[in-house]
């Protein structure tokens, strides 16, 4: 008889209730009166950064505005006054020091990838100089995304790229000392440059877990702390994660063929890493070569012990959209099982929802797979992404026997993305099932 498999334990987001199995989903906060500690998705807790920040902007010009037209030339309102001018300088300070990241692993070697400034569902997302530069909202975080392949004296390299950041911010509050000390709260642009660069100095070298555009990461002072202790497991992750970000940037660009080249060179190296099948994955997938890619995720997806848990959600996620992909029935429950364990991890993520959506229009359970469809059309904003989930909606629109939806789906993914690797698929269901007495 079998073992009953335990059901997972899922997590709430206390505020919007987005459940989750992963407790690495969630920023947890201790609750003012004391006992267990709330749970909190990052979405909620982003709202949360960004509120607080808005609220203080307000209060301070609010006091300040109070203070002179009760007492002009008050050193209570020079003071709000200078908080509000602070926080707003921290906007093109932030973007400053994110440019000395990437300035500086550009000189000593590494390769930079993106650039995400703000937080937030993106706004903007442009490839300038070779990077990918995302735009979002609310400018109270940034994130400089670089990756190195082996090369000598890799920690001092890394160390150097991270210190580069919170050293912009010493270098322009000495400069702006003196200045200050002349001229003091008659001098606002000289107090707010140096106010606002020592905040920024203390808010970064200061050693925590903080919330970014792409999810918790270590501020640069963690990173200080760490990166000199980093054993060999932990930078063979970092050699590796240079393929797999080179792989997707050139999917991106739609050389398939190099990116396919990309990730085999990383395999000859680090065939073992559960980053690097990803990417052959990934590539293959884009090469037309399914069978292939599935045995690549189902190899990083044996690698239990260097898996963490959102990566094992990521790598079933991937087995499922192969399966898909492959047009397999026999493979139908797999993809199921997977994208749902998978959903029940990141039922908030486009490409989870999108996956896990077309499982359920191949089963033939098609209302249910339209509704995630269509939610991760509208929360996606990576066309690649939407294309995926257009081509699939339009399967579904077919099977309710609703040509000229499936029809206006297929075109739309056409236009987003003509390399999408889902399109002769979706074409040729719809064909199928529009030919089908």
């Amino acid at each position: 008889m079998q073992t009953p498999q335990p059901v997972p334990e899922l997590i709430e987001c206390e505020r919007c209730h987005r459940a989750s199995t992963l407790e690495a989903a969630f920023v947890r906060r201790k609750r003012a009166t004391g006992g267990r500690s709330r749970g909190i998705c990052f979405e909620c807790e982003g709202r949360r950064q960004v509120n607080s920040v808005l609220f203080l902007a307000i209060f301070s010009l609010g006091f300040a505005c109070l203070n002179f037209n009760l007492t002009p030339g008050s050193q209570f309102g020079n003071f709000y006054l200078l908080l509000f001018w602070g926080l707003l300088a921290c906007v093109p300070l932030l973007v400053l020091h994110e440019l000395a990241h990437a300035v500086t692993a550009w000189l000593i070697g590494f390769q930079v990838f993106a650039i995400h400034l703000g937080m937030g569902r993106p706004l903007l997302a442009v490839r300038f100089l070779g990077v990918n530069w995302v735009i979002r909202p609310a400018p109270i975080s940034a994130v400089t995304v670089i990756a190195g392949p082996e090369l000598g004296y890799y920690r001092l390299r890394l160390f150097l790229i991270t210190l580069a950041g919170p050293g912009l911010h010493a270098i322009l509050a000495a400069v702006a000392l003196p200045l200050y000390r002349e001229f003091g709260f008659s001098g606002q642009g000289y107090a707010v440059l140096f106010w606002a660069n020592i905040l920024l100095l203390a808010v970064n070298l200061f050693p925590h877990k903080a919330l970014v555009a792409v999810g918790a990461t270590g501020t640069d002072g963690l990173a200080l702390l760490t990166i000199p202790r980093m054993g060999r497991d932990e930078l063979q992750k970092r050699f590796a994660s240079y393929y797999l970000l080179g792989t997707v940037i050139e999917v991106e660009r739609g050389d398939h063929r190099k990116a396919l080249k990309i990730a085999e060179q990383g395999m000859t190296l680090y065939p073992e890493e559960p980053n690097i099948l990803n990417a052959l994955g990934y590539a293959n997938i884009y090469t037309g070569e399914h069978t292939q890619s599935r045995d690549y995720f189902l190899q990083a997806l044996a690698l239990k012990e260097k898996l963490t848990p959102a990566m094992e959600a990521i790598m079933l996620n991937n087995v499922a959209f192969a399966n898909l992909l492959l047009d397999d029935p026999a493979l139908l429950p797999e993809a199921d099982a997977y994208s749902e364990k998978a959903y029940q991890a990141y039922s908030w993520e486009p490409a989870v929802l999108g996956t896990r959506g077309g499982v359920l229009v191949a089963l033939d359970r098609v209302e249910e797979g339209l509704k995630l469809l269509r939610q991760s059309l509208e929360k996606g904003f990576e066309k690649r992404g939407k294309a995926s989930d257009a081509c699939l909606i339009a399967w579904g629109e077919m099977k309710l026997d609703r040509p000229d939806e499936a029809e206006k789906y297929l075109a739309l993914a056409r236009r987003l993305d003509p390399q999408s690797p889902l399109l002769d698929f979706a074409s040729r269901k719809v064909r199928f099932d529009h030919a089908d007495p």
